[in-house]
Parts: structure tokens; C-alpha cells; sequence
């Protein structure tokens, strides 16, 4: 939710900057990012249990128990699909200097964010965490 907000007061902000002069295959390849980063973000919204995920659950007083440790679908190849999801959105509207400072501030923000998340994770799951981190890149696949 929170990419939501930073990419519309991004766009917000910036309007009447002049954008970057780009060449057409990256402008093509910006668009094919957010394109990307879209998918990849539904399919991996799948893992997850909405209530909890969107914070519904928290504020009812419910705990998320019964969450399971997400290791299969996206989750088999990156630790943290949602996270490369914001990140190839991010860097895919770079088109004018104020989105180039808001994707190097957010993917600063994210790597901080999943450093905490994993400790999180890691007290949570315990040994199953720490065998899964260490067979699964943290955003990107792995080609090899």
C-alpha cells in the first residue's frame, strides 16, 4: 500500500518537471519494469492472507497464527517477491529527477525494511526461516 502512496505523490510532485530524454528501447524497458512489477505483485499477493496482510486482522486484535511459512510459488525462487515487485515499479517510472530520488530513497527504505522483516521472520520460523534464507536469494532469482 505504502508504494501506492509514494508513486502518486511522487507523480504529485512532479508534475511540470521535464522528463529525462530517453531513447526508445528505455523508455520500452522502463514500461516492460512496471509492467513486470505488476504481475509480480498479484501473483505474489497469492501467498498472503489479505486480512492480516492489509493490517485488518491487527487492528481487531487478532493474531496471525496461523500464517504458514510461505515457501512455495514465487516464494521458491525470492525471499521477498512484493519487495522486487515495488522495486522494478520504482525504477520503471524513473522518467524526471524527482522519481529518480524517490526509487534511490525506496529501495534504500526496502533493503532496510527486509533486514528487519527477516529478524522477524527468522524469530517467528525459527530454524525453517533460517534453512529457507539460506537456499533463497532475497529479491532477485537466481540465473545460475
Amino acid at each position: 500500500m505504502q508504494i501506492v502512496v509514494v508513486l502518486g505523490l511522487g507523480r504529485w510532485l512532479a508534475q511540470g518537471n521535464q522528463p529525462f530524454a530517453q531513447p526508445l528501447w528505455l523508455t520500452s524497458l522502463r514500461w516492460g519494469m512496471v509492467v513486470c512489477g505488476l504481475v509480480l505483485g498479484l501473483f505474489a499477493l497469492r501467498a498472503y492472507r489479505l486480512g492480516p496482510f492489509v493490517g485488518w486482522a491487527q487492528l481487531r486484535g487478532e493474531e496471525d497464527a496461523a500464517q504458514d511459512l510461505a515457501v512455495a510459488g514465487l516464494h521458491r525462487h525470492m525471499r521477498h517477491p512484493l519487495y522486487t515487485a515495488a522495486l522494478l515499479l520504482l525504477w520503471g517510472r524513473v522518467d524526471h529527477e524527482l522519481a529518480l530520488a524517490t526509487a534511490i530513497w525506496a529501495s534504500l527504505y526496502l533493503a532496510v525494511g527486509s533486514h528487519f522483516e527477516e529478524r522477524r521472520l527468522l524469530a517467528r520460523y525459527g530454524e525453517a526461516y533460517s534453512r529457507y534464507r539460506a537456499i533463497t536469494p532475497r529479491f532477485f532469482p537466481s540465473l545460475f
